[in-house]
This record gives structure tokens, C-alpha cells and sequence, in this order.
């Protein structure tokens, strides 16, 4: 038994990251000022390294839950 799916969950983030980038792009041809590049630094440009700490952070978690799951199964036998 699947305790949970961690995986899902970072493929539908990874896939509205890029439909962020994608969108931006498009605001970017359109929105040129200063209030732009400050959004886009502030808000944007720190969100890769965000998630790949995520991703880190959940592959050391998705382990620690199947080893707890592997344990436990072990224990009902």
C-alpha cells in the first residue's frame, strides 16, 4: 500500500513554473518599466532556487516515508 505520492505533486509544480516562464515572457513584451524588472527580481528570479531546494527537501522526505512505510510493512508480516 502507497502512502503517498510526493512526485505528482513536484510534475504539477514543475508544470506551472513553466507556464509561469511562459506567460511572463509574454507580459515582458508588453510591460518594460522599472515596476516590471522589480517584480521579475523580487518575485520571479528567486523561484528556481526555491524549487530545488523543494526538490531536495522531497526526495529526502519521499525516502524517509518509504523506509517508515518498508518498516511498517515488515512489522504487519
Amino acid at each position: 500500500m502507497r502512502v503517498c505520492d510526493l512526485n505528482t505533486g513536484l510534475g504539477r509544480l514543475a508544470m506551472a513554473f513553466s507556464d509561469l516562464k511562459q506567460r511572463w515572457g509574454e507580459v515582458r513584451e508588453v510591460w518594460h518599466d522599472s515596476a516590471c524588472q522589480q517584480f521579475e527580481k523580487k518575485h520571479l528570479q528567486p523561484i528556481p532556487q526555491q524549487l530545488q531546494q523543494l526538490i531536495a527537501a522531497t526526495q529526502q522526505l519521499s525516502q524517509a516515508v518509504e523506509a517508515a512505510q518498508k518498516e511498517c510493512d515488515e512489522e504487519n508480516q
